[in-house]
């Protein structure tokens, strides 16, 4: 459950893939992790991606500087929130693999919610469209009645015209 780490024996405590289980069991377990995780990647990564959204610099903070200053590791903290930037040195800020990363997200991003207005724009035209077919038929088929019914009535005038016109032969 969430609180595993502080109740157990201290020898589980040590154990990384234990202590991998309880921080997937409940991010709570991560203020009982042994100091000596601080620098464990797969164990500080695991913390960021179960914290909730607003504690991701808290979390990200415990970790060992070795960590805060590994590239690699920052761009993974990174892909889980972006609040991670408030974290990291100004030198990091400035480092061209995280502006490159940052630049490919942000293009990423950018993209995506694009494409998710076209397709928003495109089928509001086709819902827009479909309203005015659907206005527009019962004036149509209107005009259509009214036209059928003016060709029988004219066809029924020219009928009447020619058999008045026509002289019946006996």
């Amino acid at each position: 459950n969430g609180c595993a780490l502080e109740v157990i024996n201290h020898k589980y405590q040590d154990d990384k893939e234990f202590v991998l289980a309880a921080i997937y069991s409940g991010i709570y377990n991560s203020k009982y992790i042994n100091v000596k995780f601080a620098n464990d990647r797969d164990i500080m990564l695991a913390i960021l991606k179960c914290s909730k959204d607003t504690s991701i610099t808290t979390y990200f903070n415990r970790c060992s500087t070795t960590l805060k200053n590994d590239i690699n590791f920052i761009i993974e903290a990174l892909k889980r929130d972006t609040k991670i930037l408030d974290c990291i040195s100004d030198t990091l800020k400035q480092d061209p693999i995280i502006i490159d990363y940052l630049k490919k997200s942000q293009v990423k991003s950018i993209l995506k919610v694009s494409l998710n207005l076209i397709i928003k724009k495109a089928f509001m035209q086709i819902f827009e469209n479909i309203i005015f077919v659907f206005k527009i038929i019962p004036t149509m088929i209107a005009k259509l009645f009214t036209f059928i019914f003016s060709l029988f009535i004219d066809k029924n005038k020219k009928d009447t015209l020619i058999e008045e016109k026509v002289p019946v032969i006996n």
